[in-house]
């Protein structure tokens, strides 16, 4: 896998029949996509993308209590909704979601095309990759101040809490988000959820495009998986986590 760089600024890039990418089955395509963040700030076709959301997805979004982030859930799940309707050659109203136990989305019926999507802040990421596991995760840094230990001690592995605690104050937050999208990365491609224990495995925290992985009592994990970093800037962090080596890393913008 190759490092993932920022794009430089681009016009909006909306795919056509013939120059939309295809997903070859050793890639891993990862779409970069900019969430509005104020209600003045939403595109007019927020309007059209809301129309194909499910009438369940259409009662989660108002239950929302911020128009802000009712308007946020709305565009993810509408751009959610109009990507996987490239790859998978049907429009974005006919997409069909199913749930795992811990409510991992996936296609239904059951497809080769697997993803895996977050949002935070502006940002939203989308990876896609065919008969393997993917998890994407990015993390808009925030202050902390005095929770951020307590959060640490509390959810992360002793060996990072360490790491974290030897660092600068200064680098301490920073550091405190890449572990943290790492391991919400890994718990969504494997499906499990928090419930398996943010503790039980360790990730690296240097900022260093390959991460390192480490799974208490599961050694066969640690080569299972392969997770980068992806840098989308310096207030955030972000990470993929992909079943399997030898696959090829694309960054799309939309």
């Amino acid at each position: 896998m190759s490092r993932i760089e920022p794009p430089s600024p681009s016009p909006l890039y909306v795919p056509h029949e013939g120059d939309f990418p295809a997903l070859e089955p050793d890639a891993v395509h990862v779409w970069r996509l900019r969430v509005p963040v104020e209600n003045n700030d939403k595109p007019a076709r927020l309007e059209r993308l809301a129309t194909w959301l499910s009438p369940e997805e259409q009662t989660r979004a108002a239950r929302f209590h911020f128009d802000a982030d009712r308007h946020r859930f709305a565009w993810t799940r509408g751009l959610l909704r109009t990507l996987l309707a490239y790859y998978v050659d049907t429009t974005p109203d006919r997409i069909q979601f199913g749930a795992g136990a811990k409510g991992k989305l996936h296609l239904a019926p059951v497809h080769s095309l697997r993803f895996n999507v977050s949002h935070s802040h502006q940002w939203a990421f989308l990876a896609l990759t065919r008969d393997r596991e993917v998890g994407v995760d990015v993390e808009h840094h925030r202050p902390l101040r005095h929770d951020l230990f307590g959060i640490a001690d509390r959810f992360f592995a002793p060996a990072e809490v360490a790491t974290l605690r030897a660092l600068p104050p200064e680098a301490q937050e920073a550091a405190f988000f890449r572990i943290w999208s790492r391991k919400e990365a890994y718990i969504k491609a494997t499906g499990e959820g928090v419930s398996a224990g943010l503790d039980t495995f360790e990730v690296s925290i240097d900022k260093k495009p390959a991460v390192t992985l480490r799974v208490y009592g599961r050694p066969e994990e640690d080569g299972r998986w392969v997770m980068r970093s992806l840098d989308v800037g310096p207030d955030y962090g972000a990470a993929l986590c992909i079943e399997g080596p030898g696959a090829e890393l694309q960054l799309f913008e939309w």
